[in-house]
This record gives C-alpha cells, structure tokens and sequence, in this order.
C-alpha cells in the first residue's frame, strides 16, 4: 500500500513495537519518510487513535490502530546553492551524484549547515523539481552518506520516484558497495558481520553493537588487498550492506577490532594521526563506489561504478602490497 499525501493512512503496532514511545514507532512503521518530518507531523496534532489526538512520548500497545492525516505537500522552503557536482547518471526521475568528502547531505534539524548542502546544490541544478515528501530540510533525499564518506547517493526529482526507491531501499532491493581501509590484517578473506546496531547507552550521538533499540545489520566484505606502510598492515575491503543503520560499516569493523582508518569517532586515535600527518588524510577511508538500482518507471537496471577520490588514491599509492 503506498502512502499519498493529503489523505489518511492507518497503521497498526505490531507486537514488537507494543510498550514503546509514539514517536519511535512511527519511525520503525513508516521508513520512507524523515524522523524529523514524523516528528513534526506529531506535534501538529495530525495523529490519533480513536478521536484522540497523540503525544510523541505516549506509550503504545500492540495492535493498536494509529491514524495519521498526511498534509499535502508543498513546495521546499531551502534555498538554491550552485555548487560543483559530478553527476554520474540522470534521466526525467532521478539523478545520482558521486559526494565528495566534506559535503553534507541535508541540514540539521536545527539549521546547521543550511545553505552548504547536497541539497541545496541539488535545488540549483534542477529547480524546483525535487521531491516534496522527503520533507522540508531534505526534499529528494532518499538514503544519505555521512558527511565525510564520499561516493554515490540518488536523489529523486518526483514523489513517485521517491516513493519507490525508499521501497526498494526499505526491501533490500538496492545494492550499495563501499571501499575501506580497516586496521590490521583480516582473519579471513569474506565474512559476514550481522550485530544488530542502536544508539549507544553512553554517547547518544553514537552508535553501538549494543545500543538502545538494536535493530539488526549485517554487513559482508571481501579482502581486496593486504597493505602495509612500516611495520603497521592493513586491509582494503570491499563492502556490501544488507541493512542501513547509521554508521553501520564504521560501527561494524570498530566492534571486530578493525576500525576504519581516519574515523575520528570509533578509529584508533594515534592511526588517525599519523595518516593524517603523512597523507593529509582527514576523514575516514570510506566510498560508495557502486550503486545498483530499479529506475521505477521504466523498470531498467541502473548498475554505476565511480573510482576512489583523490585523498584516498594518495594513500593508496603510499602503501605497499604485502
């Protein structure tokens, strides 16, 4: 059942959501849209059960019937910001642009970033015809990459694509595969991860294997090459995602004693340091190097591959194969 906006659409808790909040819920029933833009959808007072208007910390029960009256949409209130893009692919729906590191895609709830985003680069290159129902701080944005991992991302220029590539992402239909360095020397050649992933107890602005609502995430890679640089080794992979958690490649590898090198967030601080001092390296060595989609209209596959960016060839060519 799609969901059209301006009308109402029902909802039922399924017995694993029973006891939780409201605004946790409608997350987990609803993935194709925004937690900000649910959030907001809350506090207008556009959900109820029964006649009862719901509260975002209300507690709700299994089988219990929610109701939520979508407003239409309208038109982005972000502005147009030309920026450079490189555009790998784009037809009448769609457009799928190869990030670069440092780029965000969308501005925080409270603004941050606003005017310097993919977004706003996004609106310049084909006015007004982004997707509406990503919500007003990100229009077209159906799935995203962290601020300083580089590679491809779609973005949808009508609701009906939008629509159903968030499906496609919802059912594992869309193949995602990233590049990384991770320390250390792979135990094995192909392997799969599968710890379920939440907010972390301690650092709420983090991930963890053990946060709060874990929600599964598998994540399989193959050894590409075995480096070293002095007596340290490390290893190329490349990854394939079978869930999309915040994090996830990051958390995934820190939680098996293979952090990303440069991640300044889960890596090993002196690593960082010293690939930033030799190579200027100042993120972590992550890109999404191939996208493989279903353009929704006319059903073709899309299959794209781009090269590592700059940064990250420089360190390659710094390191010797072992």
């Amino acid at each position: 059942m799609k969901w059209m906006f301006g009308e109402k659409r029902k909802y039922v808790v399924t017995d694993d959501l029973g006891g939780s909040r409201l605004d946790l819920v409608m997350v987990e029933l609803e993935r194709g849209l925004s937690r900000q833009y649910l959030q907001k959808l809350i506090k207008d007072k556009r959900l109820k059960s029964g006649n009862k208007v719901m509260k975002a910390s209300q507690i709700v029960r299994s089988g219990q019937v929610i109701v939520v009256d979508y407003p239409p949409t309208t038109k982005t209130e972000m502005e147009p910001v030309p920026m450079p893009l490189t555009i790998v692919y784009e037809d009448s729906d769609l457009v799928v642009v190869d990030k670069e590191p440092g780029m965000v895609v969308h501005p925080g709830v409270q603004g941050q970033f606003l005017g310097k985003t993919l977004v706003n680069a996004m609106l310049a290159h084909v006015g007004e015809g982004l997707a509406a129902i990503g919500g007003v701080l990100r229009p077209g944005i159906v799935h995203r990459l962290d601020k300083d991992t580089s590679g491809l991302i779609v973005v949808a220029k009508n609701d009906f694509t939008h629509q159903e590539l968030s499906k496609q992402f919802r059912h594992r239909k869309v193949e995602k595969y990233y590049m990384a360095l991770v320390c250390g020397t792979m135990s094995m050649k192909h392997g799969l991860i599968d710890f379920p992933i939440g907010r972390s107890q301690k650092n709420r602005k983090l991930m963890a294997i053990d946060g709060i609502r874990s929600r599964e995430a598998r994540t399989e890679y193959w050894l590409e090459k075995q480096l070293k640089i002095g007596n340290e080794k490390y290893s190329l992979l490349k990854i394939k995602l079978h869930s999309g958690r915040t994090h996830q490649i990051r958390v995934h590898f820190s939680a098996i004693g293979h952090p990303l090198v440069g991640d300044r967030q889960y890596g090993r601080k002196a690593v960082n340091n010293f690939f930033e001092n030799k190579f200027s390296l100042k993120r972590q060595f992550l890109h999404s190097f191939r996208l493989k989609l279903v353009q929704p209209k006319t059903k073709k596959t899309i299959d794209l591959s781009v090269n590592l960016p700059s940064d990250l060839q420089l360190v390659m060519t710094g390191m010797e194969e072992c």
